[in-house]
């Protein structure tokens, strides 16, 4: 199902039944598009290894008024998102 409130930058297609948009605002770093879109709270977090130990920080809280919440936890080298 397409999202309801449409951005211009962001084509939404149903392709084979699923839901494609491009470009993907979760690829690009635009979480508050994908916040606005879908009315969801996107969380982002970061590792870092200190003293062989993984530290996770938060770097970016969302719109905390919506209350799906999904945290994207990305890895090292900042190109990998994980759910």
């Amino acid at each position: 199902m397409q999202s309801p409130n449409i951005h211009p930058d962001y084509n939404q297609e149903i392709i084979n039944g699923k839901l494609t948009i491009n470009p993907c605002p979760l690829a690009t770093g635009a979480y508050d598009v994908a916040e606005l879109m879908f009315g969801v709270c996107i969380d982002v977090w970061t590792k870092r290894e200190v003293n062989h130990r993984t530290q996770w920080r938060q770097i970016r809280t969302g719109n905390i008024e919506n209350e799906t919440n999904i945290c994207l936890h990305r890895s090292v080298d900042y190109k990998s998102k994980f759910l």
